[in-house]
């Protein structure tokens, strides 16, 4: 796995130059052509499959070699804003209703703030993909205390949907590495929310039914 790994990086690495070189060429192009030459749409249409490899070589990079998280002492619910700021572009394409349930005695955890607010990030985007057309999103913060001495507190995020569901038999597969059912997806945003986790001594889980909804629980350990 650290082989594939290394491989995969060097792999996106020798993709990310060349590919910058061919985006730039073909932005030249749209600019001198212009919107009434006959093959303005076909370079739009190759720019955007540029900058589609090029997101997928960026998360490939990421998920490779992920960053070290640089903690900080944080109440949680000071993330969830900015990360409902960051998403509202896309949550606003459809009837989506946004609902915001947070623990005002949460105590604090210790995170890369930016990285944990990539992991709402990711899971608000998957949770407003998975609505159709309206539907509700529901954030909730609370504790959850072990029952044992050797179980960890943890602050629990919860993010659940209306939307399609996960199909029983793809549930054991949404954490690995390009897998998705989506038409535009990369299938790194789970892998990356869950490592980014780990990485913090946290847990992610999921619940889900199919055409009623999903929820995901982000678990990190209480100071």
């Amino acid at each position: 796995l650290v082989l594939l790994g290394q491989l995969s990086a060097g792999v996106a690495h020798e993709i990310r130059n060349p590919l910058a070189a061919i985006n730039l060429n073909l932005q030249l192009m749209k600019r001198n052509l212009g919107e009434d030459n006959k093959n303005f749409n076909y370079i739009k249409n190759a720019i955007s499959g540029a900058e589609r490899i090029s997101r997928i070589v960026e998360l490939t990079l990421n998920f490779s070699r992920p960053a070290t998280p640089k903690v900080e002492k944080i109440n949680i619910n000071k993330i969830i804003p900015t990360a409902l700021d960051m998403v509202k572009p896309i949550i606003k394409r459809k009837d989506i209703e946004i609902k915001v349930e947070l623990d005002e005695n949460l105590p604090d955890t210790a995170v890369d703030t930016k990285q944990i607010q990539q992991v709402f990030i990711n899971l608000l985007t998957n949770a407003s993909d998975a609505i159709k057309d309206k539907g509700t999103i529901t954030i909730t913060t609370y504790v959850e205390m072990g029952n044992r001495a050797s179980e960890n507190n943890y602050v629990i995020t919860s993010i659940k949907d209306t939307g399609s569901g996960i199909p029983s038999e793809d549930l054991q597969k949404i954490f690995n590495p390009f897998f998705t059912r989506k038409t535009e997806g990369t299938g790194l945003g789970l892998p990356i929310t869950q490592r980014i986790l780990h990485q913090h001594n946290g847990v992610i889980d999921v619940e889900s039914n199919l055409n009623e909804g999903t929820c995901f629980y982000v678990k990190l350990p209480i100071l």
